[in-house]
């Protein structure tokens, strides 16, 4: 018995999964772990797919302390290139592509205001004997 809509399905097969942003987010992940000393755990969680494509947050906690996780940023990908990318400015950032992601990841990285977030994820209190 043939599926009436085998005809304009037979080609979803061939969806790559593959994204090279997905890449350069992880390793933006892995970047913070191993710069803090593995003192921040950081990892990619799916979103809503939305008009402006798949949300992927980067997701952030203390290791030690234990704690909630705290939203560092999101990204919208689109298929193909594209990506909103959510830094908590007013507006949204349109990215072209990989390495304009990888480059505005190191512009956000160097800013104040994402050492401060990082400085909260990090401090505790003193130890008592």
């Amino acid at each position: 018995m043939n599926n009436p809509f085998d005809d304009v399905m037979k080609d979803l097969a061939d969806l790559n999964p593959h994204d090279e942003r997905l890449e350069v987010l992880d390793q933006f992940c892995q970047g913070l772990q191993a710069n803090t000393h593995n003192g921040v755990e950081c990892r990619l969680e799916r979103g809503y797919a939305t008009n402006l494509g798949q949300e992927w947050r980067v997701m952030a906690k203390p290791s030690s302390a234990g704690g909630p996780d705290y939203v560092l940023l999101r990204a919208h990908l689109e298929p193909g290139r594209r990506c909103h990318l959510d830094l908590y400015d007013e507006e949204l950032s349109i990215i072209d592509g990989s390495e304009a992601l990888a480059e505005a990841l190191k512009r956000f990285a160097r800013t104040d205001d994402f050492r401060t977030m990082l400085w909260t994820l990090v401090a505790r209190p003193p130890q008592r004997p």
